[in-house]
């Protein structure tokens, strides 16, 4: 009976419905390509009742020759029913030769929001922006002195929609009410969770006293681990193509196949920081905070790292 158990577990898909790990490590084995990295793409497919793959369109143009090697890999699985609908996802990394392969099955219940969603001030950006430039002539800021001025500011929001500022005093003094708007919690993967906003302020002219505006450029999406690291707030990214700045930079391939993180690298700063900090993140429990649905599981490098 253990013996029966234990294969059920391994060679079938699981209760949040992945697929098993000797199928996706075929799928890895077959698609290891030395000269990709950094590249990723997903299908959806259905196994009709004659064994063949009907691949619907990938998220990526790609070629036949590939897809072929996907559909020769599943057709061989028993596994996959044909009453079902599935979700791939492949994610060659960019720094190793490793491919990881996730398979989740779908689950018709309604409408689902599959978006995730940044923190944003009661009233927009655009809003909150006018206000902040309002504010800083209100309070004599000095235009002049600060000509062709950039500058970045950051947002601190939890899940409890408290929030606060970070960045330098050369503005932040100089803003009163504008730290008293509100602000929308971020919801990553169906949960709330602590994230930041950065702002960059930006006026390719110089100031003037007539200024009305500040551009906003757009903001990257920058999550905080749920717990303090020496004091400090840890940030991680994804799915983005330059490393991050920051004083101590370490990343993790997220392995969705095996809820795990994997794959260490040290991006910038002292080895045994960096060491003390990634057994600070695997010592956590990495998935107490969804990082994908469980219908669409992907594989990704995820960005850790102290300012």
């Amino acid at each position: 009976m253990k013996i029966l158990m234990l294969f059920l577990i391994l060679f079938s898909f699981s209760a949040n419905g992945q697929s098993s790990k000797q199928l996706t490590d075929e799928l890895s084995k077959v698609l290891k390509d030395e000269l990709v990295r950094g590249k990723q793409f997903s299908i959806h497919f259905t196994k009709v009742n004659n064994g063949e793959i009907n691949i619907l369109s990938p998220s990526l143009p790609t070629d036949d020759l590939l897809l072929n090697k996907i559909k020769t890999v599943l057709k061989k699985d028993s596994l996959l029913q044909s009453k079902n609908s599935y979700f791939l996802h492949i994610y060659w990394d960019l720094y190793s030769t490793e491919v990881y392969s996730s398979i989740g099955k779908k689950v018709s219940e309604g409408f689902t929001n599959y978006s995730n969603y940044m923190p944003t001030p009661y009233g927009g950006i655009g809003l909150f922006v006018k206000n902040m430039v309002a504010e800083l002539k209100r309070n004599n800021f000095d235009f002049q002195h600060y000509s062709r001025y950039q500058h970045q500011l950051e947002v601190y929001v939890d899940e409890k929609r408290n929030h606060s500022f970070m960045g330098s005093d050369k503005i932040l003094s100089y803003l009163d009410s504008t730290k008293l708007i509100r602000w929308r919690i971020a919801l990553y993967y169906g949960k709330p969770i602590k994230s930041i906003y950065e702002i960059s302020l930006i006026n390719p002219q110089p100031l003037s006293d007539s200024l009305k505006r500040i551009e906003s450029a757009q903001a990257p999406e920058v999550f905080v681990w749920d717990q303090l690291y020496e004091n400090q707030l840890v940030r991680y990214q994804s799915g983005i193509q330059q490393i991050p700045q920051g004083e101590l930079i370490i990343s993790f391939v997220l392995n969705a196949s095996l809820n795990s993180f994997e794959n260490p690298i040290i991006h910038r700063g002292n080895r045994d920081d960096a060491k003390k900090l990634m057994n600070f993140i695997l010592m956590q429990h990495p998935f107490k905070n969804s990082f994908y649905w469980s219908e669409y599981p992907k594989s990704d490098r995820y960005y850790f790292y102290l300012k």
